[in-house]
């Protein structure tokens, strides 16, 4: 049995988006839970980003079964740096590096490089054992890469960064640490 086709991307975006949508509604009717405008637009903003990431990581969904399967179902490329190409790794790292800005002001727990490093490459290893089970069960062509959980953790460490200079500005400090925790 031979099988080639493709999920395309924008069915399974749309889907996610309007799940977080009910999502909200379901929690400002029903809980009864408000958010202020700008911890809404910034979780808003974090999951248009997190649907990006999916998007650029992971879609469309390539279906390859029979002779038209990868020839080298489970490949991973295991050796760090060596194997990088410098446009991959620093896309691998820009990719990253905003969600290194969102992760403290979301979780007020994140507000270390330490932290921000352990979930960025959890994120990352996420990602990469998601490609590697995609291609091994479903002949997608993503290859999982060490270089991106390098790449993709320094990426989110830098976002944390940025984040920490950016708060030095007076102006955007206030707008960034102002209480906007959902209340009841």
């Amino acid at each position: 049995m031979n099988i080639s086709f493709s999920i395309p991307s924008a069915p399974i975006l749309v889907f996610l988006f309007v799940a977080y949508l009910a999502t909200l509604l379901y929690l400002t009717v029903y809980q009864g839970r408000r958010l202020s405008v700008f911890r809404l637009a910034i979780l808003t903003a974090f999951v248009i980003y997190l649907l990006a990431v999916l998007y650029l990581v992971l879609l469309p969904l390539q279906i390859q079964i029979g002779r038209y399967a990868p020839q080298n179902p489970g490949f991973i490329n295991a050796i760090p740096i060596l194997t990088a190409d410098l446009r991959s790794f620093l896309s691998s790292v820009i990719l990253m590096v905003p969600l290194g800005v969102f992760l403290p002001l979301l979780l007020p727990t994140s507000s270390s490089v330490k932290t921000i490093a352990r979930q960025t490459f959890k994120l990352s290893l996420a990602i990469e054992l998601t490609q590697f089970v995609t291609n091994v069960t479903l002949g997608n062509w993503r290859v999982p890469d060490v270089n991106d959980l390098l790449a993709n953790t320094l990426g989110g460490v830098l976002g944390y960064l940025l984040f920490k200079q950016m708060s030095r500005i007076a102006l955007i400090d206030q707008l960034f640490h102002r209480d906007a925790r959902p209340t009841r």
